[in-house]
């Protein structure tokens, strides 16, 4: 069974990384690569994206 696989990460450099990784596992099926999560939400019910891969950074006091 294959899985439809999207990445959403604020780094360029690290959805590069993360697509390195997702292409060496059989299963995953990659549809998208997202530095914006609205983006990322379009999608979702565009390619019925079953496994998201998000990046989470720490932001500084007061920043959302």
């Amino acid at each position: 069974m294959n899985l439809n696989c999207a990445l959403l990460h604020t780094d360029a450099q690290m959805l590069e990384k993360l697509q390195g990784f997702i292409g060496n596992i059989p299963f995953l099926i990659l549809c998208g690569s997202y530095t914006d999560p609205l983006a990322a939400l379009k999608e979702y019910y565009v390619s019925k994206v079953d496994v998201y891969v998000v990046g989470l950074s720490a932001t500084s006091t007061g920043e959302i």
